[in-house]
């Protein structure tokens, strides 16, 4: 041990027995120990650097404010205050602490041919030859039976690779709306059919327009003074100043608070058609055919409109093989899926000789 070692034990025994005492650089006064130069505390234990301020454990050069050199213990809470944990190296038991890059590689698929670490239990291949009926066409989507969710696949194509692969995982039902901003509704005017008259019309109101433009002729003119002439043959009522030219036509009385006219639903209405997305939702649409503003769950952002469903975003970067196969790896969140493939412009390409190699959970 070295002698300063010593002198520091000693004075720390006299400093609980006596308040106030000093020894060269070190002094321990009302029970408090200080020295103006390094601190050391057995060889590559505890060391201070009381020049720069720093504390080793396990090092005589601590190079950061405290500088540990082996493994640690903590049987309690550590509060980082709002601050980053950084420097770590790649996982390796399932405990161990991942960085946000390794999780977003492994997310996505982008750390190549990693092994899927599901516990191993019930694997197989899924083979999809659009070729082995003698056929000559190429695969766009495969679909996708597994025997439980939660699965690893990979997910091999070949011949016209794509470069992407749209898992269409885990669809759930789309979330519906009453538009807002509705106004006056519209009302429907029946044809009128003015050509038996001949001459002038003995009919109240304006003139409504002329099959040959000869008012001598097959004059058409609305029946009322309540009403005015919107189109051939179609009178609306005084109070409704717009209308729309469908069949039957469509008269409104839209105004300056509702200004603007949904022809497929005829009302008026403004803008916006809808609401804002409630909490842990998307706003999609407004569908003017159904008349209905559409939502998705947060984590479920893409709509399908096909299906009315919406599913994760999980579009999925491929891994070439030579330039003839592409493949990915991933999981899949439900047991009955399909995959659908793109090109880098995100086109549909065609594959063939496809492989969905897979392996699931043990119960």
């Amino acid at each position: 041990m070295k002698s300063g070692s010593l002198v520091l034990a000693a004075i720390l025994l006299f400093g609980l027995l006596v308040p106030n005492v000093s020894a060269g650089a070190v002094t321990v006064k009302n029970g408090l120990l200080n020295a103006t130069g390094n601190l050391y505390a057995g060889f590559d234990g505890l060391f201070v650097d009381s020049v720069l301020g720093r504390v080793g454990i396990g090092t005589l050069n601590p190079q950061a404010r405290l500088d540990v050199n082996g493994s640690s213990l903590f049987n309690g809470i550590m509060n980082l205050s709002n601050n980053r944990i950084i420097g770590l190296a790649a996982p390796i038991e399932a405990s161990d602490a991942a960085t946000k890059e390794y999780v977003d590689a492994a997310s996505s698929g982008s750390l190549g041919n990693v092994t899927l670490n599901v516990n191993m239990p019930l694997q197989g291949v899924l083979n999809y030859d659009a070729l082995a009926s003698g056929g000559t066409y190429y695969r766009n989507t495969i679909p996708i039976s597994l025997p439980k969710t939660d699965c690893g696949v990979k997910i091999t194509a070949c011949f016209s690779p794509p470069a992407k692969m749209v898992v269409g995982a885990d669809p759930v039902s789309r979330v519906t709306k009453t538009p807002i901003n509705a106004g006056p509704g519209g009302v429907a005017i029946s044809y009128t059919d003015y050509s038996a008259e001949y001459g002038r019309p003995t009919q109240p109101g304006p003139y409504c327009g002329s099959i040959y433009g000869d008012q001598n002729y097959h004059g058409l003119w609305c029946t009322s003074a309540s009403l005015w002439c919107a189109s051939l043959s179609y009178c609306c009522p005084t109070s409704y100043p717009n209308y729309t030219i469908t069949d039957p036509l469509y008269c409104y009385a839209c105004n300056s608070t509702y200004a603007n006219i949904d022809p497929v639903n005829h009302i008026c209405y403004n803008n916006p058609r809808c609401s804002a997305a409630s909490a842990g939702q998307t706003y999609i649409q407004y569908n003017i055919n159904e008349n209905t503003c559409i939502y998705c769950a947060s984590d479920h952002p893409v709509y399908d409109p096909t299906s009315k469903n919406c599913i994760k975003n999980t579009t999925i970067t491929t891994n070439s093989i030579g330039g003839v196969c592409s493949t990915i790896n991933t999981y899949l969140p439900t047991a009955f899926t399909d995959v659908t493939f793109l090109n880098a412009s995100d086109m549909p390409v065609g594959s063939t000789l496809i492989s969905v190699a897979y392996n699931c959970p043990s119960d």
